[in-house]
């Protein structure tokens, strides 16, 4: 009969290259944790018995709950106890005898601060330190929170194989609300992929976990977290993170842009052509159809078209039909345009400027009391607002009022000076 073990349990056999772990499970089973020293990609599950045979058959020590290391020969072995025993804190005689054992099982770290006590106070042995009444030591490393703020990204790289110039095998996550969300998940250098049902393409595969300790029993043996804590208070709406950075800009078109690049808004001032210049280009365009149509008309197709086969014939008709409803229609808007230079010559080399938002983000100011979009051209040096002055109607659709300051265009402003706006963003709005 083999002993017994608690599920959850680690088994250890080896060390170094040859170390092999494994977990215990119920109904006597054990899964493969660590293989030849490196965390495994796949568990292999197997009877408790038979692992315990192959062990004893390869004459290797199980050992418990801790990684078996050569010991070292320069350090006394009788002070060595095991993990369980271990004394408070607090206690001198404790910290050291533990520190003792953790040397005696391979740990640089302990060696070192070992080495480094029994020199500060004038001893050669750890039985000498031991029979000083009280040994001063140093405190104790902080224990890791439980939980970090939300934003927080929590980095594990594993320490393998340093011939690679990158790290084969890591996780990173993200701090949630109700959770840890784990953004990516790298084994032997390639990222971990999903295809959602019915979908073509993959993307980079999510985890949520309900909470700090459940993400780290997943990662493997041998690994460093590294943790990112959050500069900005993330359990609060992405609007009002936005809205609480301070804006610092010269005039007042650099700060409408400012808030358009903050709130991703895409509306803009766009320039036309003049009635000038529209009607040259239809003049151009014009042109262009008539050659066309001459070509057209002068082909084998239509010169020959008792002896043509009447599909061909069909296709240059229909060709002819949709380039002169096209031509007519550029004839009719260039007349337009020549009307109005003839009436309006003062605005004959006057560009139209339109306001264009296509999007749902929109910065909203306030003019009398009333919500009017807002936006700006650094290029033209120009605010607009989607109101037409003169007919004191208000859309996108009207000619936009245009000019370079916040008080040309009759915006409300608040007792701080700064104008009064407000925005939309991600259906979500607030007043600046």
């Amino acid at each position: 009969m083999y002993q017994t073990y608690t599920p959850s349990s680690i088994l250890s056999i080896g060390f170094g290259e040859t170390l092999e772990q494994v977990i215990v499970l119920t109904d006597n089973k054990v899964a493969t944790k660590t293989f030849a020293g490196k965390p495994v990609t796949r568990r292999d599950i197997m009877s408790l018995d038979d692992w315990t045979i192959m062990a004893k058959s390869l004459g290797e020590q199980i050992q418990t709950d801790y990684l078996p290391l050569p010991p070292n020969p320069l350090l006394p072995r009788n002070l060595a106890r095991p993990a369980s025993t271990y004394a408070a804190p607090e206690s001198g005689r404790g910290y050291l005898m533990d520190l003792n054992y953790s040397a005696q099982s391979g740990s640089s770290s302990a060696i070192l601060e070992l080495s480094t006590l029994l020199q500060k106070y004038g001893v050669s042995s750890v039985e000498e330190a031991l029979a000083i009444t009280e040994v001063p030591v140093a405190a104790p490393t902080s224990v890791e929170p439980e939980s970090y703020p939300i934003g927080t990204k929590l980095s594990w790289k594993h320490n393998g194989d340093s011939s690679r110039w990158y790290n084969p095998n890591s996780r990173t996550a993200i701090v949630v609300k109700d959770g840890i969300l784990q953004v990516k998940e790298n084994i032997d250098g390639v990222t971990t992929m999903t295809q959602a049902p019915g979908a073509d393409y993959q993307k980079v595969a999510r985890k949520f976990f309900s909470s700090l300790a459940d993400w780290k029993a997943t990662l493997p043996a041998g690994g460093t977290t590294t943790v990112a804590v959050a500069t900005e208070d993330f359990s609060l709406p992405s609007i009002q993170r936005k809205a609480a950075k301070p804006i610092v800009t010269e005039t007042d078109i650099d700060y409408i842009d400012e808030l358009k690049r903050r709130y991703e808004v895409h509306s803009k001032l766009q320039e036309g052509l003049t009635p000038v210049e529209q009607r040259c280009d239809l003049i151009i365009q014009m042109s262009e159809m008539a050659n066309h149509i001459k070509e057209i008309m002068q082909s084998s197709t239509l010169t020959s078209v008792n002896t043509t086969p009447s599909g061909a014939v069909s296709d240059a008709m229909r060709k002819l039909s949709y380039i002169s409803k096209r031509l007519a229609r550029r004839a009719y808007t260039m007349e337009n345009c020549h009307s109005r230079i003839r009436i309006m010559p003062e605005t004959a080399n006057v560009k139209p400027i339109s306001f264009i938002n296509n999007y749902r983000q929109r910065i909203m100011a306030f003019v009398g009391g009333r919500e009017v979009e807002i936006t700006s051209n650094k290029k033209l040096g120009l605010l607009g607002v989607a109101w037409d002055r003169q007919q004191d109607a208000i859309g996108k659709w009207f000619k936009p009022t245009v000019e370079k300051t916040f008080a040309q265009l009759g915006v409300d402003l608040k007792a701080d000076g700064y104008p009064r706006l407000k925005v939309y963003y991600r259906c979500k709005s607030i007043e600046l």
